[in-house]
């Protein structure tokens, strides 16, 4: 997104960055809100009004001026509902500034949570500083699934499955 590069160039600083990365995660969870999303998507509000209720919300939360310049040109580009985008971009951004990996870890349930320190612990070992997330998918049937920036180890038994099938498909086409 280039709204993200554009403000990791401006603000080089990473606590502020962090700052505004809450702040914008604040206002999303408000933007959620059915009525709230609503008013800002509607076709029939003028922007002005939605800038208006923007400078509101913002001021009751003592948002930053940084903060409420990003919402109002998201309004005006009629992108906030792209702002989760925007803010897991612009924390990957502020991570790399400071040499932190973002690390996805999907997990085939819950009942292997009692695995995520361990995990966390082999993965800090291995890539030093990490912002570890957890994530359960029954899909994956067993094994685990990481994910390090665009690098992909999954060792998930589905994956397996999906290895032999290919694996039995060619044997057929050889054999027939």
């Amino acid at each position: 997104m280039k709204l993200v590069d554009f403000i990791v160039t401006k603000i080089k600083d990473s606590a502020l960055l962090e700052r505004i990365e809450r702040e914008l995660e604040t206002f999303l969870t408000i933007y959620r809100y059915p009525k709230v999303a609503l008013a800002f998507v509607s076709p029939y509000i003028p922007i002005r009004k939605k800038l208006d209720l923007i400078t509101k919300i913002a001021s009751k939360l003592s948002f930053s001026k940084n903060t409420i310049s990003i919402l109002r040109v998201l309004a005006r580009m009629h992108a906030l509902s792209s702002l989760d985008k925007l803010i897991k971009e612009l924390r990957s951004k502020r991570y790399s500034m400071l040499g932190i990996r973002m690390v996805e870890v999907v997990l085939p349930s819950k009942d292997f949570s009692n695995l995520e320190k361990e995990i966390a612990s082999l993965l800090e070992k291995k890539l030093g500083r990490c912002d570890i997330s957890f994530r359960y998918d029954p899909n994956i049937i067993g094994g685990f699934v990481i994910k390090v920036g665009s690098y992909l180890f999954d060792a998930s038994f589905r994956n397996e499955f999906e290895k032999m099938k290919v694996a039995m498909r060619r044997v057929l086409e050889v054999t027939l």
